[in-house]
């Protein structure tokens, strides 16, 4: 049963019906399955988890990881994971390591890392190889850092609108 029973259902308008693509419709099956499974979440780490997970289902990433911002130790630490090489639960990283903390202390939306152009700075994991990432800073709505979702994928690089599903 919808959580909006008094919203009717939403069809496609007749002027747009014939240029949406397969890809659209697809992804906006996937948010409406974000947003239902995001309203019965109870607790942080299954809002985190469900992230994670859709995030792989939305991008058809390789990986995806959420890392919770602890303030009282001033660290970002994996609390979440979904997909192939996502074996960081617990790790941690203190301030300024990384470009997950780049993305969080920076002012953009998301940073996007191109594996071509990968900056010393950023971590790579051995045997893993480079890959294309995304990291979005999530922020309370009065701009406290909750964490950052990354997700990563070696083909086809992110799109704009990619940056856009996760800003």
């Amino acid at each position: 049963m919808s959580p909006y029973p008094h919203v009717p259902p939403c069809a496609d308008p007749p002027a747009l019906g014939d240029r949406v693509s397969a890809d659209d419709r697809a992804a906006l099956g996937i948010l409406l399955d974000l947003s239902q499974a995001l309203l019965s979440a109870q607790v942080r780490s299954e809002v985190e988890a469900i992230l994670t997970r859709q995030s792989v289902r939305l991008l058809g990433t390789r990986y995806a990881l959420f890392l919770r911002y602890l303030p009282e130790l001033d660290v970002l630490r994996v609390t979440a994971q979904a997909g192939q090489h996502a074996d960081d639960l617990g790790r941690t990283l203190p301030r300024g390591q990384g470009a997950s903390w780049r993305a969080a202390l920076g002012p953009d939306p998301v940073l996007h890392l191109r594996r071509e152009h990968l900056p010393p700075w950023a971590m790579r994991r051995a045997g893993v190889p480079p890959q294309h990432v995304l990291y979005a800073p999530l922020r309370s709505s009065s701009g406290r850092l909750l964490g950052v979702l990354t997700v990563g994928r070696e083909d086809p690089p992110f799109l704009r609108r990619d940056e856009h599903l996760l800003a």
